[in-house]
């Protein structure tokens, strides 16, 4: 980070755009190598219970960090034309939020899926331990 910093923006575009990539593809390898430890029936008591919108409501909070808008806010001054970049800057704010909610609601239903509400919600880190998670056969 220091020498991302010391060389410039150019350099945190650099690693953003190499980073990126690696971390969607590590996280949608990890679901796809526990699709067979997924049981559905365990979410439809959940899913008939309280609806989409309480689960969706749930993944909410842990995305609600989006650090994009305020490394976008920094950015602006070093554009050339600032007041231009009203559409960019609004896709580049919210795509990505709205890939981090549909990442993290798609790991709270797997979660649930592989433990069950009971285990799942008790878990501190509950798609680390799913991640860990070998069925025995």
């Amino acid at each position: 980070m220091m020498y991302a910093n010391g060389k410039g923006v150019g350099a945190i575009a650099r690693f953003s755009m190499t980073a990126g990539p690696l971390l969607l593809a590590g996280v949608v390898a990890t679901l796809l190598l526990n699709l067979q430890n997924l049981h559905v029936s365990l979410l439809l008591p959940v899913y008939y219970d309280s609806g989409s919108m309480p689960i969706l409501k749930g993944s909410l909070t842990n995305a609600s960090f989006l650090g994009e808008s305020i490394l976008i806010m920094m950015l602006t001054p070093f554009l050339a034309k600032p007041e231009t970049a009203r559409k960019p800057v609004l896709l580049a704010i919210g795509l990505p939020s709205l890939l981090a909610i549909a990442t993290a609601a798609m790991a709270a239903a797997m979660a649930v899926a592989t433990f069950g509400v009971e285990i799942a919600s008790s878990v501190y880190f509950p798609y680390s331990s799913m991640v860990r998670f070998n069925e025995p056969q």
